[in-house]
């Protein structure tokens, strides 16, 4: 195993420095024989922190100016060395260890084949969708992504390095690069081939029904969710950040988002838009 051809980047912001401590936390205690280097792409802050099983290293911004996720993630592509990355959000959980053999395995078919660009770990997703449990298993079960299948999407992700540098925008968002980049792919026929995992999961995260985590800044409070941080002593005030139901989440508008943006950053939004078509 080769700890330096694959870099573990988790992705963030500032904002959300009080779900590192749960985040990192639960990847130390399901995550034992990690053995690849751990990153934190944030903004200003700095998170330099050593666990039993890794140690965090804080790929910060260090310009004045505020750069958007695309900018912040380019620069820090061009800091680490290793050849893949693996993308992570800092509410994707982990609740089961995880399966490093497998990821091993999806690194040899990268290095077989310089045409893959990326492994989607859709595995909890699906798990979800089915209502069934997660089956730890040696066999990866995968299709290839074909037209009407996101070839961007934000689960565990495993990258080759320099596509996801040639597929990013400085000018985008996290949320627009998962929505533009796929479109662009099609758009004008990327040659790189995607393939999505669906068993078994492989980095088993907390995904579940009316269970998000995190969603527009605010916990959304579930059993589950309360009970994984109890099991392994994590304490959250969660009043820090506030709290919302499924159905308020359903009830976000585009008017709603469109008024919080204001005139200006709407309208910054459509020139971007019209920016991502190339």
């Amino acid at each position: 195993m080769d700890k330096n051809r694959l870099a573990v980047l988790v992705t963030s912001c500032d904002a959300y420095q009080d779900i590192w401590d749960p985040f990192f936390t639960l990847m130390n205690r399901y995550w034992a024989d990690i053995s690849y280097n751990v990153y934190l792409n944030t903004e200003h802050l700095e998170y330099s922190k050593n666990f039993d099983n890794f140690i965090v290293k804080s790929l910060n911004n260090t310009s004045s100016k505020k750069l958007t996720w695309s900018e912040r993630m380019l620069s820090v592509l061009d800091r680490i060395e290793e050849e893949y990355v693996f993308i992570l959000v800092e509410d994707f959980f982990l609740r089961e260890n995880v399966q490093t053999d497998l990821i091993e395995k999806l690194l040899e078919m990268m290095d077989e084949d310089k045409n893959i660009c990326q492994f989607q770990l859709f595995g909890t997703r699906i798990n979800c969708d089915k209502g069934v449990s997660n089956v730890m298993s040696s066999s990866i079960q995968m299709d290839k992504i074909e037209r009407g299948k996101a070839k961007v999407v934000f689960v565990p992700t495993i990258w080759r390095k320099s596509i996801l540098k040639k597929w990013l925008r400085p000018h985008e968002s996290i949320w627009a690069f998962e929505s533009q980049a796929s479109k662009r792919a099609y758009r004008w026929n990327y040659k790189e081939t995607v393939y999505r995992v669906y068993s078994p999961a492989i980095f088993n995260y907390l995904w579940e029904k009316d269970c998000y985590c995190v969603v527009n800044g605010k916990w959304m409070l579930h059993p589950l969710l309360t009970k994984l941080f109890e099991e392994n002593d994590i304490q959250v005030d969660y009043n820090v950040r506030g709290t919302i139901t499924m159905d308020e989440w359903r009830e976000v508008t585009l008017l709603t988002i469109m008024k919080r943006k204001g005139l200006i950053g709407t309208i910054k939004s459509l020139i971007n838009r019209v920016r991502s078509i190339f």
